[in-house]
């Protein structure tokens, strides 16, 4: 492998997140008895040779399953960011956060509990019941010594 350059092209980011679009279980890497490591190794090398087929980087297919997992993690961020910063009080600059079109493709691949946590989780309720006159008492003693 000559590895002519290490960033892949937007023509290969574009490429891997439409394999993996129609790839669900590859694209969750949730392993089964009907989907195993093996297989998902098979399916990487498949999708390695196709995005190395195109002009830009050189991978193998550990490598592209790196950039496919970096790529996720950064759409993530950055869509958590832009989402603080639009949910903020305001009165600031604008967000100057921009996503390129892998990370916004990626996104659609990426649930939004992911991004936002659940949304309809119930807080839990606390109560805290004290007996004032313990409290009392020993502030009283503090204050004798």
């Amino acid at each position: 492998m000559s590895g002519t350059k290490a960033r892949p092209t937007k023509a290969q980011m574009k490429l891997l997140v439409e394999l993996l679009s129609v790839d669900p279980q590859l694209n969750a890497a949730k392993f089964s008895a009907n989907f195993t490591h093996n297989i998902a190794r098979g399916r990487w090398e498949n999708i390695a040779l196709q995005l190395n087929a195109l002009p830009g980087a050189e991978k193998n297919w550990e490598k592209w399953k790196k950039a496919w997992q970096d790529t996720k993690v950064t759409a993530k961020n950055k869509a958590s960011a832009i989402k603080r910063h639009r949910n903020g009080t305001g009165g600031g600059p604008p967000c100057n956060i921009t996503m390129s079109e892998a990370q916004t493709d990626a996104m659609s691949l990426i649930s939004n509990i992911a991004i936002s946590g659940h949304t309809d989780s119930k807080e839990s309720i606390c109560e805290l019941d004290f007996d004032t006159s313990v409290i009392q008492a020993l502030v009283n003693w503090i204050w004798k010594i």
